[in-house]
């Protein structure tokens, strides 16, 4: 069964997030245990009112196929998580199962067909059972002979989460996967995982690691001028864009943030640029204890001001301190990172981890900055924002952002988003910028230049417009920059951010340069 979109923002109250984007937090168990001050117990540390969703990281796959505790007492931690619930009505809680370092030789397991159907009959007692709302996968990751069991396994569990009759509501589905365009090719049917899963955390970190002998950005949001041949692709930008354009539902997809820095040993303190040489991983942190990671919060504290600086290439911050290199987000970048959630229409964002966030506020008076960047950026009324018209958008063909036309694209023809008689030609994922004729628009089923047809509601007009339609997202004829949001039958009028008008072709807003 095919699984429906969250569209958090229309049953959110006002103390939550105001649109319709999910912001899903996870947290740690580990940090409960690590030593104070920084030892995260989410009752006294959060109150659950920035994120719509919560999951909690991470349970384990028992002998019998089923779910466990990864250690004795978790249960205590998962109650903790659960009980936010209390005092935020539409916060929803997930348990993640696997993670990184999991054997995933157990995942192999349960999703072969003997033993997937039990397994998701005692997933879905265990997650009922500890007052869970659903299920987040983290299998990293499937061989690429598993591209089918692990489709299958996640069919199973959303026709069986669909029919579970022990609740009013049915669990939720979601998958963490990566962001990596050549390895996602290879181990995901993006179109049937899509059928099965309500959204897709797209890990759009760890890019980066010091195997490659160079300091690199592990989480950049726009590629650089260093990043060539296989490495042109590592970014968050073109890890979304590679998930819409082989076939996932925009709104389901998030774009994965990470709260923590990866680290690395300059070979020598005179060159400290991106791109410079490293010996080995960083020192690990006081509180994480991790070579080559350091929380955010231990980021902020532990690096001279005067050495973070900025890659505007890549629109995320980076510091240095003797031998000592990080990239990581902050605020500002974490704010950059959902406009470009905002702009393309995405569903939503996904935080590792809350625990890992300045938590406490030590760095400044804003507790959880990353979190509160994401949180105030997606929730900010984008209706006061000024628009370019139809006539300035679509008469010529974009002239930048070009290359993203053809991101993960087999080769063909594709529509231009926002310019509807413009369409790229790919060929060996060369973008080749064509344009039809006068008063024809690009039609994709044809891949030919047509007469335009598509964009004729079928429903009421203006407040009325969502009467007898489907849930979903509908152009404004009367208004490229803005499109009808419809659910259960209500109208909900929404605004494309600057320089954006509507398109159908991708069901988002798209620049319009």
């Amino acid at each position: 069964m095919g699984r429906f979109i969250l569209f958090a923002g229309l049953c959110l109250v006002a103390a939550s997030v105001a649109s319709a984007y999910n912001i899903v937090c996870y947290v740690n168990i580990d940090a409960q245990s690590r030593t104070a001050p920084w030892n995260f117990d989410p009752a006294t540390h959060f109150s659950g009112a920035q994120c719509t969703h919560m999951v909690v990281a991470y349970a384990d796959i028992g002998d019998s196929n089923n779910l466990i505790e990864q250690s004795a007492g978790d249960t205590t931690f998962y109650s903790s998580v659960t009980d936010l619930k209390n005092s935020n009505a539409d916060l929803k809680v997930l348990l993640a199962v696997g993670g990184p370092g999991f054997d995933a030789t157990k995942f192999s397991g349960v999703a072969t067909d003997a033993n997937k159907g039990t397994f998701s009959t005692n997933v879905i007692s265990f997650l009922r059972t500890n007052q869970f709302d659903g299920l987040m996968l983290d299998w990293r990751f499937p061989e690429t002979d598993e591209k089918d069991a692990f489709t299958a396994l996640c069919q199973q569990l959303s026709d069986d989460f669909d029919s579970d009759t022990t609740s009013g509501d049915s669990l939720l589905l979601g998958a963490a996967v990566s962001g990596d365009p050549v390895l996602m090719n290879d181990i995901y049917d993006i179109p049937a995982l899509d059928n099965h899963l309500d959204f897709i955390n797209i890990m759009a970190y760890d890019f980066y690691n010091v195997a490659y002998g160079v300091v690199r950005h592990h989480a950049p949001l726009s590629p650089g001028i260093l990043d060539t041949q296989d490495f042109a692709h590592w970014n968050a930008e073109d890890a979304m864009i590679f998930w819409r354009n082989r076939g996932a539902t925009t709104e389901k997809l998030l774009m994965g943030v990470a709260a923590y820095g990866r680290t690395f040993t300059l070979s020598s303190q005179q060159f400290n640029d991106i791109g410079a040489s490293a010996s080995g991983t960083g020192d690990a942190g006081d509180y994480t204890n991790e070579a080559g990671l350091l929380s955010y919060f231990e980021i902020c504290s532990g690096f001279p001001s005067t050495q973070m600086k900025w890659s505007d290439e890549h629109q995320v911050p980076y510091a240095f301190d003797g031998d000592q290199w990080v990239g990581y987000d902050d605020a500002a970048s974490a704010e950059l990172k959902a406009t470009f959630v905002i702009n393309y229409s995405f569903g939503g964002v996904a935080v590792w981890s809350l625990d890992l966030d300045d938590y406490l506020g030590q760095c400044s008076s804003q507790a959880y900055p990353i979190v509160h960047g994401l949180f105030t950026t997606l929730e900010a009324d984008v209706s006061t924002i000024t628009f370019t018209t139809a006539a300035e958008t679509q008469t010529t063909c974009p002239s930048s952002d070009l290359y993203r036309g053809c991101v993960g694209q087999e080769n063909g023809q594709y529509s231009v988003p926002g310019y509807p008689r413009c369409f790229y030609n790919c060929w060996d994922g060369i973008a080749f910028l064509q344009q039809c004729p006068l008063d024809l628009v690009f039609n994709e089923d044809c891949a030919c230049c047509d007469h335009d047809d598509t964009n004729v509601p079928t429903g009421g007009t203006g407040a009325d417009f969502c009467q007898n339609m489907d849930d979903g997202i509908y152009a404004k004829t009367d208004n490229p920059a803005q499109y009808n949001h419809c659910a259960h039958g209500v109208t909900y009028i929404r605004d494309c951010p600057q320089n954006t008008v509507y398109s159908t072709s991708c069901q988002c807003c798209d620049h319009a340069t």
